[in-house]
């Protein structure tokens, strides 16, 4: 399948070449990173535009807000009746629900993608929650199974329904991960010269808190072992704070989700060891900036 990619970041990039190594031919897109192994690239949207074969197919990955809303509003002027847009990027879903319903009223199509697993499981197999038609989605599906991991691509349902589910998702991360670090912390404050590397490794294999988050402590350990000059100070994007818009609206109880939010508020202003290990977590499994003293 021919495809074109906008973003070509630590997501977009890894994921353009998945596509390559699953042979879909890849037409790329990103001022900031012009050239990627692999990957045919281009100058501007125009000139991708005339690159497809219609009708065409292009996937944003690119970050939420005005910079997803300026590429959407190109290819909305740009594209012809009959080409796909796949919004792979963490937009809010009623947005998505908006952008659909411009696009399917001027003859686009029009899918939102949520994308899971970080740069490695871009690389080598996402977990990819899909909406939209369910007609247009079936003719995607061929390049949505070969780029996510087995068993890993699901259509949610509706226009909205895809990136729903993975704001759910990373509230639901949030808690996890605040867990994970409360849990280092204790540990980090016993009487006893722990290796945390070791307890990471031994917990990430067999026990029930098994886990790619755990994994990514484990590599965080390895590189610095008492993460030593990371400091506590937790970025967070956004899809917890909607998380925890969306159960007020629908009067839904999610403490976990909410103090593990309001941890990540906390720690603009406290840099405990908690606050390290998360932050040091998101550097491992996202590639997203770790703030070092």
């Amino acid at each position: 399948m021919q495809i074109g990619l906008i973003g070509l970041g630590k997501m977009g990039g890894n994921l353009a070449l998945n596509m390559v190594d699953s042979g879909h031919e890849v037409i790329g897109l990103d001022p900031s990173n012009p050239t990627i192994e692999g990957v045919k690239t281009v100058k501007n949207i125009n000139e991708m535009i005339n690159a497809l074969k219609p009708p065409r197919a292009v996937w944003v990955m690119v970050p939420a807000g005005k910079i997803t809303d300026d590429v959407l509003d190109e290819l909305y002027a740009s594209l012809d009746k009959g080409d796909t847009v796949i919004e792979g990027g963490n937009s809010n879903y009623k947005s998505s629900v908006t952008r659909a319903q411009r696009f399917i009223a001027n003859g686009l199509n029009y899918i939102d993608a949520g994308v899971s697993g970080g740069t490695e499981g871009a690389r080598y197999g996402a977990s990819l929650m899909v909406g939209g038609d369910s007609e247009v989605v079936k003719r995607f599906e061929p390049l949505f199974i070969d780029v996510a991991t087995e068993n890993g691509y699901g259509h949610m349902g509706a226009n909205g329904a895809g990136h729903y589910v993975k704001m759910i998702h990373n509230g639901i991360e949030y808690g996890m991960m605040q867990s994970l670090a409360e849990g280092f912390a204790l540990l980090e404050k016993s009487a006893f010269n722990l290796d945390f590397e070791t307890v990471s490794k031994t917990w990430s294999h067999g026990s029930i808190i098994e886990s790619y988050l755990l994994d990514t402590i484990q590599a965080a350990f390895k590189e610095n072992p008492t993460l030593e000059g990371i400091e506590g100070i937790v970025d967070f994007s956004g899809e917890a704070d909607w998380t925890l818009e969306d159960a007020i609206e629908k009067k839904v109880a999610t403490p976990a989700i909410a103090a593990s939010l309001f941890a990540r508020y906390k720690s603009k202003d406290e840099a405990l060891f908690t606050e390290r290990v998360l932050a040091a977590m998101r550097g491992q499994f996202g590639g997203h900036k770790v703030h070092k003293k």
